[in-house]
């Protein structure tokens, strides 16, 4: 097929859970595959035709022995026999990779060790795939797919070429558009450009890694699904979304309101009384073990009283207090507006040849590349 692609030959009906963060150090997984099974068994009463989880369904890199680790993989099952029963395609698009190590392999593991026979794709490339059922072409870029999102919007590019396509239906995505930060930020960070994207983009953008919910033009950012950090104080959630043949797209936020609770309790310019006070009141309204955080002025009077606070609520976790000093100006910082910083990007196997040949043809004009090529595969394929 070239050119435009077709308009879709029906409804499409999805749902997108992003940044999950299963194996949280402070929200417990247990709490997180609770509260997400119980939206995922929801989902029949109006029954998608995908999920898809766009990137960071892991926090970190798991060892066997840790608690969560069992846990994950009895979901990602049941998950699995849940979309094979109900006839759901499942989609999973690699995320940050100091999040998700590519460990997403496990959806495609287990699919095939079980013999579940769920329909289930793994994206941990930059791809453009046809989904039929729905005559629908959909981008999948995973997150820090190139250092510089410039090289990264020329390859989608190349891949459209390379296809034959103009456009694509639908992108599943996982990094940052330039909306999403305030202006001074933006030259600090690799963001996408969201002009360029929405003009090869028919009708709907869905990007992970920022865990507030919101939408600019084309593009839904799901959040994510769970409550994980100080300072996430808004709602979380997922999305649905549905696309019709004529190309009208409706998109609805899902609150999970039973998320972790994340409760920071400024008692900036409260005496030693009202602070008590304002503690007590607060935390008689709190769900058992939400977090608890006090910021204050230094030298205020409260902290004399943290080894009390923390004997009398027991039924609450205590973050660690967030004190200002009295020398420094409040101000802004990258960690306070972003959930997540970006890292260096990582380099193994499977991105160890793109790099290195990239930066070989840049510093050497007249090197014979193909050669060259073949003589780094070859080495990787001993290694």
């Amino acid at each position: 097929m070239t050119g435009l692609s077709i308009m879709l030959s029906k409804v499409l009906k999805a749902v997108a859970f992003s940044d999950v963060h299963t194996g949280h150090k402070t929200t417990p997984t247990a709490n997180i595959i609770t509260r997400l099974k119980e939206h995922v068994n929801s989902l029949l009463e109006d029954k998608p035709d995908f999920i898809f989880i766009p990137g960071d369904f892991f926090d970190h890199l798991l060892t066997l022995p840790e608690d969560g680790t069992k846990l994950i993989q009895s979901f990602i099952a049941w998950l699995l026999q849940f979309c094979k029963l109900h006839d759901i395609k499942l989609r999973v698009l690699e995320g940050t990779p100091s999040h998700d190590w590519k460990q997403n392999y496990l959806f495609m593991q287990i699919n095939h060790d079980n013999q579940i026979n769920a329909d289930v794709r793994y994206y941990d490339k930059l791809a453009i795939d046809y989904e039929e059922s729905h005559n629908l072409y959909v981008l999948y870029v995973p997150d820090e797919w190139d250092e510089s999102t410039s090289v990264t919007l020329a390859e989608v590019k190349e891949l459209l070429a390379t296809k034959g396509l103009q456009s694509v239906d639908l992108s599943i995505m996982h990094g940052m558009f330039e909306f999403q930060v305030p202006s001074h930020l933006q030259d600090r960070l690799p963001l996408h450009n969201q002009i360029e994207y929405e003009s090869f983009v028919n009708y709907l953008i869905v990007i992970g890694h920022d865990h507030v919910h919101k939408r600019n033009g084309k593009v839904i950012v799901p959040g994510s699904f769970d409550r994980l950090r100080h300072n996430e104080e808004e709602p979380k959630g997922y999305i649905r979304f549905t696309i019709t043949p004529k190309g009208k797209v409706n998109t609805v936020f899902i609150e999970n309101t039973e998320a972790e609770r994340y409760v920071t309790l400024d008692l900036t310019n409260l005496t030693i009384e009202e602070a008590l006070l304002r503690i007590d009141d607060t935390i008689k309204s709190l769900p058992q073990y939400a977090k608890v955080r006090l910021r204050y002025p230094e030298n205020h009077p409260i902290a004399e009283h943290l080894s009390e606070l923390t004997r009398t609520y027991s039924d609450v976790i205590w973050s660690k207090s967030k004190v200002d000093k009295e020398d420094r100006p409040n101000t802004v910082t990258v960690s306070d507006v972003l959930s997540h910083q970006y890292t260096a990007i990582v380099l193994n196997r499977d991105s160890l040849h793109d790099k290195l040949m990239q930066e070989l043809s840049e510093q050497y004009e007249e090197v014979d590349t193909a050669l060259a090529s073949q003589l780094l595969q070859e080495t990787l394929n001993h290694v």
